[in-house]
């Protein structure tokens, strides 16, 4: 079995014009226990970002950092998903 990757980006902090949002940092975490107890956590390589850090350039310099391959060769039976927690109850 391959392993899971994920990056996942949650926001509750926007700015007034759009509103703070209440839950898409919980969205994260329960998104991060459902692929732990689901896969195992032997398989899990999860990332996040989250309200003021999850900029487009942290998104990228996570990347290019080599996050992802430092947990190993990313092989024909591995997952990788992006995914992005934003739209949630305003307050």
């Amino acid at each position: 079995m391959g392993k899971i990757y994920a990056l996942s980006v949650g926001i509750n902090d926007y700015s007034p014009a759009v509103g703070k949002l209440r839950g898409c940092l919980n969205d994260v975490e329960a998104l991060k226990d459902y692929l732990s107890n689901t896969f195992g956590q032997n398989r899990l390589c999860f990332e996040t970002l989250t309200d003021s850090d999850a900029t487009r350039e942290n998104i990228i310099k996570l990347f290019r950092s080599g996050v992802f391959t430092s947990w190993g060769t990313v092989k024909t039976m591995d997952y990788y998903r992006p995914l992005l927690q934003g739209g949630d109850i305003r307050e």
